[in-house]
């Protein structure tokens, strides 16, 4: 299962370009390595959440399955 930071901090562009992009980057290159075969999933939170301090228990609680195990 991957789980991805959705959340408004991810637009920081702290790495080469946004956060999300290089979470991206990350995730797509974890699946190209994996086996044809394997079972994944993909969950999401703080999708509905800015970044301030005040977001995060929230955004903690936003949780969205993407892609359902299987």
């Amino acid at each position: 299962m991957l789980i991805l930071d959705a959340s408004g901090s991810m637009t920081e562009a702290d790495a080469p370009g946004p956060r999300i992009d290089a979470a991206k980057t990350a995730a797509h290159g974890l699946l190209k390595a994996l086996p044809d075969d394997s079972t994944i999933g993909l969950l999401a939170y703080g999708t509905a959440t800015g970044s301030a301090d005040t977001d995060k228990p929230a955004g903690c609680n936003d949780v969205r399955t993407l892609i359902p195990l299987g």
